[in-house]
């Protein structure tokens, strides 16, 4: 009994490891592409993409995260229209914005909704969660911002990459 119990607890250490891991080499290619896209040493990599293939991708990945955290992930696309822009850039936003949005959502919901108009593609996330003053708001796209709120929560302030990374075309 006692070596079972051993035994589950080493394998909860090590899934614990691994996810940690996992997020700070997720946490470390965000830091790196930052720093790329901010000093013009990447491009945007420009294919044909639907909209829906972008949100259901984002879905499927944190509607696990959103119900172990008994929160509802509600996911809407405007337009199932077929956009040229840099898919992985776009997931990497959306998983930025939704990632920051269950954070700091302690119940209640967080939505998605996807929208493209005169050649703009919208990702809009709303949540129940803490909200920010009108300074935060002003602060929120400056690189490296944390907010008062978020002094309790791991990352480096990327949640919001600058507008500039985010107004690239594509």
């Amino acid at each position: 009994m006692q070596k079972s119990c051993s035994a589950d607890k080493s394998t909860m250490y090590v899934d614990n490891i691994r996810q940690s891991s996992e997020r700070m080499r997720e946490m470390l290619n965000t830091l790196l592409d930052f720093f790329r896209l901010d000093n013009g040493k990447e491009q945007p990599n420009l294919s044909p993409c639907r909209i829906s293939a972008i949100t259901h991708i984002l879905e499927t990945e944190f509607m696990p995260i959103a119900m172990n955290k008994g929160l509802t992930l509600i996911v809407e696309s405007h337009t199932d229209a077929v956009v040229l822009t840099d898919k992985e850039r776009i997931l990497q936003i959306g998983n930025n914005l939704l990632s920051n949005a269950i954070k700091f959502t302690d119940n209640g919901s967080v939505s998605l909704a996807a929208d493209y108009d005169n050649g703009l593609l919208k990702l809009i996330v709303e949540d129940t969660g803490t909200g920010m003053t009108e300074d935060e708001q002003q602060r929120v796209f400056g690189a490296f911002e944390r907010l008062s709120n978020a002094a309790a929560k791991d990352g480096f302030g990327l949640g919001f990459l600058q507008p500039a990374v985010i107004q690239q075309p594509g």
